[in-house]
This record gives structure tokens, sequence and C-alpha cells, in this order.
């Protein structure tokens, strides 16, 4: 079959509407001051998150990796605390307790949702900068989670079985299946 009368840069799609005034080609993006879908280490010209957070210039880059390193430290505090809360509110089951597990597990959501939208600015600068504050994060509730929540904060075992099968019991292979 012969498709050479079928002109595909007439602009004109299948639904009949007409596109030939959208410029798609490689620099069309620039003009849209970002999201590029490969990693840069560009330090300036680019938004962080928010329209009203534009880096212009290499002092606003500097300033906005500085806080993103204190947003991943408060992220790993955030989490830590999240699961914390959650493994009381699933052992403990009161109504009381299920509100504050639910508003935890959103907090918990929308911070690394957040971090991850700077991840995704493929900026490798802001990349690496909150993987540093998360790390940092880490460190900072490991010095200070027992004066912060007592000794069993961190008790890896126990907060994870019972964010995993809800009922604080140690899994065994009886319980599967």
């Amino acid at each position: 079959m012969d498709h050479s009368s079928h002109n595909m840069n007439s602009g004109a799609s299948m639904d009949g509407t007409d596109h030939s005034s959208h410029n798609m080609n490689d620099d069309s993006m620039e003009g849209m001051h970002g999201m590029s879908m490969y990693f840069d280490t560009v330090n300036k010209d680019f938004y962080v998150l928010f329209k009203d957070s534009y880096i212009e210039n290499e002092g606003d880059y500097t300033a906005a990796v500085f806080l993103v390193i204190l947003f991943g430290m408060f992220t790993t505090f955030v989490v830590h605390t999240c699961k914390h809360l959650e493994a009381k509110a699933l052992k403990d089951g009161s109504l009381g307790w299920t509100v504050i597990g639910t508003f935890s597990t959103a907090t918990r959501l929308a911070v690394h949702y957040l971090a991850m939208l700077v991840a995704m600015t493929y900026n490798v600068g802001l990349f690496i900068a909150i993987c540093v504050g998360g790390g940092l994060g880490f460190v900072l509730v490991r010095a200070f989670h027992e004066k912060l929540f007592g000794n069993n904060f961190l008790d890896a075992d126990k907060a994870d079985e019972v964010t995993k099968n809800g009922n604080g019991h140690k899994p065994s292979p009886e319980d599967c299946c």
C-alpha cells in the first residue's frame, strides 16, 4: 500500500485538529524553564518545586542546596517519627491511635513525595543534596533517638514486625498460607 500521499509534517492530527504551530524540536524545552528528562549540572535558570523558587544565580543555587540538605534531614526525622507512631497505632488499635496513625502515614508519604520531587528536578547537585540530607538525618536521629523517643525507638525488628503484620508478633512459617 502506498502512503506517499500522506504528509506527516502538515500539523494535522488523526482527529483533524491542526497542531502545526506547536514546535516540538529539541530546543523547545528551553522555553519551558526546566524539566529536562535527564540529569543536568545546571546551577541557575531553573525552578525547584514551586514557581516562586526560581534559581537565578549561583548564590540562589547554593542556598537551595543547603535548604535541600536540611529538608533531607527533616524528611528522615519525620519518617522515623511517623514509623514509631504507626507501630504504636497498629499495636494499640484504639480510635485515637488510629487517627494518629492515619495522619502519621499521610505525613510520611507527603514528605517522601516532596523529597522525590526535589530529586525529579534532575539536577545532580540537588539530587546529591537530598541524599546527603537523608543520611545526615539518620545520623542525627540515631544519635538522639533515646532522648526523643526512649530506648525502643529504633528497635527495627519490633517496628518492622508491627508495620508488616499489624499484630506485633514475629512471623513464622505457620503464618503463611
